[in-house]
């Protein structure tokens, strides 16, 4: 059975979200991501959500289909997109109920991108399913899911450094900063990193930026998905703290907004391992994003698939 959740009956919205708070930390990206859409923060128009459920009252599998903030025009062509793709599904019922909403939900005609996958229970049946039934090509990258106790992060915060350099100026994005901000940063990608959705992100959800007259030198920003994500210093910037400095006000920030922290980081990014060390970040899962291409549509490849999620 699959059932399309009515977006606009909160009723159901919030049987659904109830769901998914049972499965933290595992379901941590759907849970925020469907948070933001039951407040209306990221409207269903936005990134053109549908969500998919074995059963409306007795829920065991949650499909959340979307597409990225300003990629795709129309309802109508949403096909010719790629579609994003998030899954919380009790362990117990992997092997029956989700394979049965993979069959029935996902548009396995189009490019996908699995996003915040639990690499134990979920990845795979997706990599069983998408084998026997020879439904395309598939690449794994693997991150590791961080998680901050806010009452850890108040007692970091007291002895993390808050002395801004001199000539620095810290303050909040503007939106003409995204068109430099996709152009600097070398791991952007039209489907996931554009300067529409860093244009949203920036005057919808919270966002830091550092400056020196008037020049942006380092950003750190909230995704759309509520993941702590996308930062970067310029080169001649570096080894001034920046980084740091942003990372402290924007999850102060990000507190006011929404109860739980969390963001993703490659496996082999030794930085930001050792910033989230230092920020009181604790690891919560090990998470997949898989890259899916159909059987007989060409897909450019991307650059720097290397690493889909910028890092804390």
């Amino acid at each position: 059975m699959c059932t399309e959740v009515n977006l606009c009956n909160t009723d159901n919205v919030f049987t659904v979200l109830k769901f998914l708070k049972s499965q933290l930390p595992q379901s941590i990206l759907p849970w925020q991501l469907l948070t933001y859409i039951y407040q209306k923060v990221v409207t269903r128009e936005d990134i053109y959500a549908q969500v998919f459920v074995n059963h409306l009252t007795e829920i065991k599998c949650v499909i959340i289909l979307y597409s990225t903030p300003g990629l795709v025009p129309h309802w109508n062509v949403i096909q010719n997109y790629t579609r994003n793709i998030a899954i919380a599904c009790d362990k117990e019922y992997t092997n029956d109920i989700l394979l049965d909403l993979l069959k029935k939900c996902v548009p396995w005609k189009q490019k996908l991108n699995f996003c915040g996958i639990d690499q134990r229970y979920i990845t795979p049946v997706i990599e069983q399913f998408v084998t026997e039934k020879k439904l395309g090509n598939y690449e794994i990258l693997t991150h590791i899911q961080f998680e901050l106790d806010q009452s850890v992060f108040l007692e970091k915060s007291k002895i993390l450094s808050s002395t801004v350099p001199e000539g620095i100026e810290i303050r909040q994005l503007k939106s003409e900063d995204a068109t430099l901000m996709v152009e600097a940063w070398k791991y952007k990608s039209d489907d996931l990193y554009s300067v529409a959705q860093a244009k949203f992100c920036i005057e919808n959800l919270c966002s830091m930026g550092a400056y020196r007259d008037g020049k942006l030198l380092c950003w750190r920003l909230l995704l759309y998905d509520g993941s702590f994500d996308m930062a970067y210093t310029i080169p001649e910037a570096r080894r001034l703290g920046l980084s740091s400095l942003l990372s402290v006000r924007l999850t102060a920030e990000i507190f006011k907004r929404q109860e739980r922290v969390f963001g993703y980081t490659a496996l082999n990014n030794r930085n930001s391992l050792g910033l989230a060390a230092k920020m009181g970040f604790r690891e919560t899962g090990i998470s997949d994003w898989i890259q899916f291409e159909p059987i007989g549509i060409y897909v450019k490849k991307d650059l720097h698939p290397h690493i889909l999620k910028s890092s804390i």
